[in-house]
């Protein structure tokens, strides 16, 4: 492989320890050496800001979005459509929580669990529906369809979609309506699957759920300090847990403590991350 030679004038202030993004001039080999110029200095090498950057450059990453897709995700209403209530399902009134990590950054799926008159159940899973507001070859389609997903970090996300989108109006957050596409599970009381259903919903979920939360309550029921703020939703996460200990189903303590994990802190520098097992 060819050394890459850069000269001071085209050092751009990088320092011995450096990492830079690099632009080499294909034209200038010689003698098995290639000149570059250093086009960034991302910060010192093996900082969790430099190699943070370092993947972003690498993958070609975009931080930012185009006008005309900035433009379009502010032109979006951020509260639903009263009169699209009639062509939807309407799951308003439901016991809807959405069961996230304490620091999710947007919340696109929600479930509620309901005893059927049978001894039977029905799921409920919900999905935010974001096709209601990106229409095909739209600014924002072509933009979603370029990036594909959004990206996370430890301590921030590039997102496919405008803030607008994945934070606002398609984030199932608390207290507000939202379009979904909903898909209605029934299953016996044994826990398998009879039937299954799919519809385009307006829902409102009663609680953001936090999964620390909620093994709290599991382990320590009315004592927990969480048990007042899932009151609205106690009723449907009970026989969530009921449904979830059926036989051939992912055990209760499985269903809410698949979390565990690695938790990253950084200070406002990303310098010194602490590490913690979840």
């Amino acid at each position: 492989m060819p050394q890459i030679r850069i000269y001071k004038p085209d050092a751009n202030k990088a320092k011995t320890n450096d990492k830079v993004w690099v632009e080499i001039d294909l034209n200038t080999i010689e003698q098995n050496v290639m000149r570059g110029r250093v086009v960034e200095v991302l910060g010192q090498a093996n900082t969790p800001k430099a190699e943070q950057i370092s993947i972003i450059r690498s993958f070609g990453l975009v931080e930012t979005f185009e006008p005309e897709v900035l433009n379009c995700a502010k032109a979006i209403s951020q509260e639903v459509d009263i009169k699209n209530f009639k062509k939807r399902t309407d799951f308003t009134k439901q016991r809807v929580i959405t069961i996230d990590g304490e620091d999710a950054r947007d919340f696109d799926d929600a479930i509620a669990v309901e005893r059927l008159s049978n001894g039977g159940y029905k799921l409920y899973v919900h999905i935010a529906d974001v096709s209601n507001y990106v229409v095909e070859n739209s600014p924002l389609d072509k933009c979603a369809y370029k990036r594909g997903t959004s990206v996370y970090f430890p301590n921030m996300v590039i997102p496919m979609l405008p803030k607008e989108i994945s934070n606002g109006i398609c984030s199932l957050n608390g207290g507000v309506d939202r379009y979904a596409l909903s898909c209605f599970v029934t299953l016996d009381k044994s826990g398998t699957i009879i039937s299954s259903e799919l519809k385009k919903s307006i829902i409102n979920s009663k609680v953001r759920g936090v999964y620390a939360e909620l093994n709290d309550i599991l382990e320590n029921g009315e004592n927990s300090e969480f048990y007042q703020k899932y009151t609205p939703v106690l009723d449907s996460f009970y026989e969530m847990m009921e449904l979830s200990n059926k036989e051939g189903l992912v055990s209760t303590s499985d269903l809410v403590k698949a979390n565990h994990g690695i938790d990253v802190e950084f200070d406002q520098k990303m310098d010194d991350p602490e590490v913690y097992k979840l």
